[in-house]
């Protein structure tokens, strides 16, 4: 790799971290950084390199004086000069606890299978089940000790589980999904997880140890309290697989929120017109038509700051 491009990727990372510290940040911006790390092996890499290399830090850096800054960069390494360029720069100002955060929850780590904004892939996993992916989604396999499952770190899924003696377990941060041979459905939304059956009973075990039984043709909303909604499938749920946004009586919200993964830059609502009602099936594949599609129902509007950055706003 040239000199110029190894600068040009230290500067956009450089430039990622400084925007997601600014304030500004959003579902939206950490999925389209996830996009950027999935573009370049060496774009992880080098923020990788950040954090490695901005780690013995103690306070943010934004409270650096920008000679000391300067000297803590200052190592004999070519990299840590270059770094030194790119922080100057980009005027970053990223402490390294909140480095800290973003390796354990916005990274991919090695291991980890994902996709990028506007991306659905599927993956074969080593037991012979299969995992489809919406897009800017990210899990973690799980094949150790004689065990089979994985972690749904982000996003959603589609899971086909092979017939094995062994249970395959799908984990989140706030329950275990038990499940054998089975076809089932997991999304993270904004205050929790669903989980839907799809061809036989799964077995749901909350954070507090209490265990539910979710039947064939229905879901279950849970979060780190336990379970909180139920009910029967309407039978759109995994419609995504097909770039279909299928919705019946959601919020727009909740329908931008559907449509973040697959939307090239940030994407907001007015809170005043969250909670309006939305039906009716919208292209994936196509975010700005389906936003075109919700502003010619509903009493909004679309208020583009720049090309990438839109606020969907009461009209």
């Amino acid at each position: 790799m040239s000199a110029e491009r190894q600068q040009q990727i230290i500067l956009e990372a450089a430039r990622w971290l400084a925007f997601l510290q600014s304030g500004e940040r959003d579902s939206a911006s950490e999925h389209a950084f996830l996009d950027w790390q999935a573009q370049d092996p060496r774009h992880a890499e080098t923020i990788a390199a950040f954090q490695q290399r901005l780690g013995g830090l103690r306070q943010p850096l934004k409270d650096v004086r920008q000679d000391q800054l300067l000297k803590t960069l200052n190592a004999p390494s070519s990299r840590r000069r270059f770094l030194r360029g790119s922080l100057a720069l980009a005027g970053m100002a990223v402490g390294a606890g909140v480095l800290s955060r973003w390796g354990s929850s916005g990274f991919a780590w090695p291991g980890d299978l994902y996709t990028g904004i506007g991306e659905r892939r599927t993956f074969a996993l080593p037991d012979g089940s299969s995992a489809q992916l919406n897009a800017a989604s990210r899990i973690t396999p799980q094949f150790h000790q004689g065990q089979r499952g994985l972690s749904l770190q982000r996003g959603e899924l589609l899971l086909d589980v092979c017939a094995l003696t062994k249970p395959f377990y799908l984990r989140t941060d706030a329950a275990v999904i038990t499940l054998q041979q089975q076809r089932v459905l997991l999304r993270q939304e904004a205050d929790g997880w669903l989980a839907l059956a799809q061809q036989r009973p799964l077995q749901l075990t909350d954070a507090n140890g209490a265990t539910l039984t979710v039947k064939p043709g229905y879901w279950a909303r849970f979060n780190a309290h336990g379970v909180f909604d139920s009910g029967q499938a309407g039978g759109g749920e995994s419609d995504w697989t097909r770039g279909l946004l299928n919705v019946n009586n959601r919020t727009l919200a909740q329908v931008i929120g559907s449509l973040k993964p697959y939307y090239r830059g940030v994407l907001t609502v007015a809170p005043q017109i969250a909670a309006l009602r939305v039906s009716g099936i919208f292209p994936l594949d196509d975010p700005r038509h389906a936003l075109n599609m919700l502003a010619s129902i509903l009493p909004i509007r679309l208020s583009y700051a720049t090309a990438y950055w839109l606020s969907v706003e009461a009209a």
